[in-house]
């Protein structure tokens, strides 16, 4: 039965309005953090004392670079390499005719300058064991459902990246498609998300910190490159700075009376820049090219990185502002973050405002509907001929031949 759109077209209307209004206090509130900004962050020394010593549950930035504008870098390599990996699977169905999954990895490298040439891959992995579909985690077997799926997936994207740094053979940066900061949720004791087993997640933090070993050995920067990305890192550290109290506990607010709703109180001074992001906060300072000062990421989980903190950046690509993401020994190396910095709008400019490189690995790898249909019958037929009973459940039946 097709939607009926006449029953939402008042809604719609109502929407509209709502939106015209919306972003009319939207734009006074970042007028208030741009001048927030230019009154707080250029002096460094209170900055950080204050935000060191606040106690709030929101993911702090903290400068690691002076305020302004760094223009794009020009090009001086000869010649350079762009690495990306991307993965898809296709999970377990206990509608299918057998339990498996399917994990496919996408390789990219991109040469450009003086050698020009491109390398596009992917590798498809199929797990069937039962140590594969009940993996021991946590102490108990827990069966192979799409957290775990994921990870594996992940793990091996990280591990295919490591692979490609570590034969470079020129200069080279290797992209990571969306943020290097693995969980930004709460910790526990040992640094690690309490929402699933210390060994699962385990796993693929050590992935991602032999990436980051690979790439420092090689002097190649690992990049995470976040489209659209929605951060409130650097307006929480301007709510910090906008609060008079001094140390800022947000547990012992004086501008929220005992017994109100935080929706009831009108008079936080913090209140001023909430609801904003970091991306339009720097879309009005920034212009093609260039990206905003490095910042220390405050995430908990960071604890577990050990030295390879995370740093963070804006870029203005020309068609957004993207987050970039390094670790600290290319965030501490201003030679390397200029590389960094430089192909990662080089890329971004090639593809109309998302990295070639990552936009390639993920068409190397992206298993479509059809592609997981031709894979089950791929396995019914062998699994035929080779004699074993097959079947799947009605409700699968019922979809690839609808009754009405």
């Amino acid at each position: 039965m097709a939607l009926d759109l006449r029953q939402v077209v008042g809604q719609v209307a109502s929407m509209s309005a709502a939106l015209g209004d919306a972003r009319r206090e939207y734009a006074e509130r970042l007028d208030q953090a741009i001048r927030a900004w230019d009154s707080h962050w250029a002096d460094t020394d209170r900055l950080r004392g204050k935000l060191e010593a606040a106690k709030t549950s929101w993911l702090l930035a903290r400068p690691l670079e002076p305020p302004g504008a760094y223009p794009a870098p020009e090009m001086t390599a000869p010649a350079w390499r762009v690495c990306a990996t991307d993965g898809s699977q296709i999970e377990v169905s206990r509608h299918e005719v057998a339990d498996c999954y399917l994990i496919n990895v996408g390789e990219v490298t991109l040469d450009y300058g003086e050698s020009p040439g491109a390398s596009m891959t992917n590798a498809p992995f199929l797990f069937h064991e039962a140590d594969d579909l009940h993996p021991l985690y946590g102490g108990e077997d827990r069966p192979a459902d799409g957290a775990i799926v994921a990870t594996v997936r992940d793990t091996a994207e990280l591990e295919y990246l490591a692979a490609l740094v570590s034969k470079a053979d020129r200069p080279a940066v290797a992209l990571v498609d969306g943020t290097l900061i693995l969980w930004r949720d709460e910790v526990n004791a040992n640094g690690l998300a309490r929402l699933a087993p210390e060994d699962l997640k385990r796993k693929r933090l050590d992935a991602m910190l032999n990436l980051f070993e690979a790439g420092r050995e090689m002097g190649v920067p690992i990049v995470g490159y976040v489209s659209s990305p929605g951060g409130t890192d650097v307006i929480n550290a301007l709510k910090v700075m906008i609060c008079p109290e001094h140390p800022v506990d947000c547990d012992r607010c004086p501008f929220t009376p005992a017994g109100l709703r935080r929706t009831q109180v009108k008079d936080k001074p913090c209140d001023a820049v909430d609801r904003l992001t970091d991306q339009r906060l720097f879309a009005r300072f920034l212009t093609k090219g260039e990206r905003s000062p490095l910042f220390w990421s405050g995430a908990p989980v960071l604890e577990a990185y050990g030295e390879h903190r995370i740093a963070f950046c804006y870029l203005d690509t020309g068609y957004e502002i993207a987050r970039l993401e390094v670790p600290a020994w290319v965030a501490n190396d201003p030679r390397v973050m200029s590389f960094a910095h430089a192909v990662a709008y080089d890329q971004a400019v090639r593809g109309r405002g998302y990295p070639v490189a990552l936009a390639e690995a993920h068409e190397a790898c992206v298993v479509r509907g059809a592609d997981r249909e031709a894979f089950f019958a791929l396995v019914t037929r062998r699994l035929v001929r080779d004699g074993h009973r097959v079947s799947m459940s009605r409700k699968q039946v019922g979809k690839r031949g609808a009754l009405v």
